[in-house]
């Protein structure tokens, strides 16, 4: 499980990507301030954009990790789509 700290790092430095369906990887910028509950401490949302006209949030219930079952990953570089078995099952179930 990834924590909003390693969340917010990776928007800092423009390393969190999204898979898109077409199976490309865009970069995910800061698109506002962080959101937090006072009721749940554990409940955040982080509005996010991406490629020309992309938002979306990135929130408690979105997994984000290092793994190849997320659409959120955090990287340094942009991710490969052959290195995913995820990736491979989608597109074998787009055909």
């Amino acid at each position: 499980m990834v924590t909003i700290e390693q969340i917010e790092d990776a928007l800092d430095t423009g390393w969190l990507w999204t898979l898109m369906a077409n199976m490309r990887w865009l970069r995910c910028r800061r698109n506002g301030k962080t959101q937090r509950w006072v009721r749940d401490p554990a409940r955040f949302r982080i509005p996010i954009k991406y490629g020309f006209k992309g938002c979306g949030a990135v929130d408690a219930l979105i997994d984000v990790g290092f793994d190849e079952h997320s659409y959120y990953t955090i990287s340094s570089t942009q991710p490969i789509l052959g290195e995913s078995r995820f990736v491979r099952e989608m597109k074998g179930a787009a055909l």
